[in-house]
């Protein structure tokens, strides 16, 4: 009985382990993809997506004053 349980137990291990390939995994979308979702979002969408980024405060001032210059919004 003892055997039986860890061969049930070693195979268990061997399928969650080995189960899946790393070469399967969905790719995402490249950054081309997402620069290119990003210009088709509205301007307003597209300064609350650089507010909510990560970057410094600084770079975020020069990213919107691009996107409300490109749009001509005060």
């Amino acid at each position: 009985m003892k055997k039986r349980t860890v061969a049930f137990i070693g195979a268990v291990w061997v399928v969650t382990t080995c189960g899946c390939s790393m070469g399967m995994q969905p790719e995402g979308p490249n950054a081309e993809q997402v620069k290119a979702k990003e210009a088709a979002l509205p301007p307003d969408q597209q300064i609350a997506m650089i507010n909510y980024s990560p970057m410094p405060a600084a770079q975020k001032a020069e990213k919107i004053a691009e996107v409300k210059a490109k749009y001509g919004i005060k």
